[in-house]
């Protein structure tokens, strides 16, 4: 359980790394898959670098379920704990992205 003095820490960061495994040119809009490793120690697969008409935006990795009513449901597996952490993983993945399209 987390105190209150934890939660008022700032936090750093760690180091990204983004690995761009596949990337989609059709009409589809998914554009990438990717995978993150984090400061150099984890790896997290299954991140989609989507288009949208906002534009360019990343999905986390999930996970399909089903309820005991049938529907079919996604949760992340993976997720930023803060709105900075969130940003930063939208930036580095969106970056990656756009550098390996300019060089392929």
């Amino acid at each position: 359980m987390m105190s209150n003095t934890d939660k008022n820490l700032k936090r750093e960061i760690p180091h990204l790394n983004v690995r761009i495994n596949k990337i989609y040119t059709d009409e589809s809009n998914i554009k990438a898959y990717a995978s993150l490793i984090i400061g150099g120690i984890f790896v997290v697969h299954g991140f989609r670098v989507v288009n949208s008409k906002n534009g360019l935006f990343v999905v986390m990795p999930a996970s399909k379920y089903t309820t005991k009513n049938g529907e079919e449901k996604y949760k992340d597996m993976f997720y930023a704990f803060t709105r900075e952490g969130y940003q930063k993983i939208q930036e580095v993945i969106i970056d990656a992205y756009k550098k390996k399209i300019s060089t392929d």
